[in-house]
C-alpha cells in the first residue's frame, strides 16, 4: 500500500480521468474503472498504472476518425476518438 500523500495523488488522478471519461474521452472508460476500483487502497502495481494511462490518453488526444458530411448546404464534421490502453489493476480489496 502507498504512503497516505500518494493516495491523495492517486484520487486526483483517477479524479481527472474520470473528468475526461464523461465529458471527452469516453474511449479511457476501461482502464479509468480499473484504476477507480482501487481508490481506498491503492498498491503500487496501480499507482504505477496511473502515469501509464495518463500518458496514453495524452499521446493520443489528435487521434481518431473524422467523418465529414454534408448536410444541405451545410458541412458538418463528427471526430470519432479510439484508444488502445489497456490496464491490468492488481488491487488489494478488503475482506
Amino acid at each position: 500500500i502507498i504512503s497516505e500523500e500518494d493516495q491523495t495523488l492517486y484520487r486526483t488522478g483517477v479524479g481527472i480521468l474520470l473528468y475526461l471519461v464523461k465529458h471527452t474521452r469516453p474511449d479511457i472508460a476501461n482502464p479509468t474503472r480499473e484504476l477507480s476500483k482501487c481508490l481506498d487502497r491503492a498498491t503500487e502495481d496501480t499507482w504505477k498504472e496511473l502515469p501509464r494511462v495518463t500518458k496514453c490518453t495524452l499521446g493520443t488526444r489528435n487521434y481518431g476518425l473524422k467523418i465529414l458530411y454534408r448536410i444541405l448546404r451545410y458541412a458538418v464534421s463528427t471526430n470519432i476518438f479510439n484508444c488502445v490502453c489497456v490496464c491490468v489493476c492488481v488491487c488489494v480489496r478488503r475482506q
